[in-house]
């Protein structure tokens, strides 16, 4: 979990380092842990950037929103590029629907939201805001830079992801293998495709791991999956939000 959280503090820093915000070393901080807490609480987890700057003045507000939207997006892009491989690779999928359809509509999004990350300030911007966030950019290479260097990060936050649920799994008595593997992406994939109200996708989360893992034949009961689903959301996000929630406290009441 603390390396979850690491690469996702990695993002930040490099949100931070490119919108030109200066904020003090603790304020960095708590951005980031509100960020945490605020993200826990809204739809697919994209609040975040609520939380995040509130420690900030009104003229970084809107590039900082702007850059943790993209560096949400990344992780979307991620969970989407590697549970098409392993759709690819397994030819399998638990729904009634035709697999060459799905690979083919697959493809499709990713190039989609390939395109949408790379170019998402053409896309959706207007010409003055655009402008405004180029300007405080600085470079044109700059935002290149931390689309890059975002989307590994995410990479490396989704490899931790697969570590830990393969991990958990084999705890619960699953079998490892790269199979195994195969089909943890393919839950983070469906995981990331339908949307949730609050909590981090608790309830889909646990549902759609025990869809895909009863099909994908694992050898483990429905109880033991959902168990060990239940446990990950319970390290990664809950745990998470409560030691953020205890930190904020204090810095309120010391405030």
């Amino acid at each position: 979990m603390p390396l979850n959280w690491y690469f996702e503090w990695k993002k930040w820093g490099v949100t931070l380092q490119v919108s030109g915000a200066r904020p003090l070393k603790e304020n960095r901080y708590h951005a980031f842990l509100a960020g945490i807490l605020s993200g826990m609480l809204t739809p697919n987890l994209l609040g975040n950037f609520l939380g995040r700057i509130y420690y900030f003045k009104r003229a970084d507000r809107y590039i900082l929103t702007y850059l943790t939207l993209l560096g949400n997006f990344s992780q979307f892009l991620i969970s989407i590029i590697f549970g098409g491989i392993a759709l690819i690779v397994l030819k399998k999928f638990p729904f009634d629907y035709s697999l060459e359809r799905l690979q083919y509509l697959l493809i499709a999004l990713i190039f989609v939201a390939i395109i949408g990350y790379f170019f998402s300030e053409y896309l959706i911007l207007k010409r003055r805001t655009r402008n405004r966030i180029v300007e405080r950019l600085g470079e044109n290479g700059t935002f290149t830079f931390f689309k890059l260097k975002t989307l590994m990060f995410s990479m490396f936050r989704h490899f931790v992801f697969t570590l830990q649920f393969v991990l958990m799994l084999i705890a619960f008595g699953g079998v490892s293998s790269w199979i195994l593997i195969l089909w943890v992406w393919q839950v983070y994939l469906w995981v990331t495709m339908f949307p949730s109200l609050i909590l981090g996708k608790v309830l889909i989360r646990d549902s759609i791991a025990v869809l895909v893992l009863i099909y994908a034949g694992i050898g483990m009961q429905s109880i033991s999956i959902l168990v060990a689903s239940f446990l990950i959301w319970l390290i990664n996000l809950l745990v998470p939000t409560l030691f953020a929630l205890f930190i904020l406290k204090q810095k309120k009441s010391n405030d």
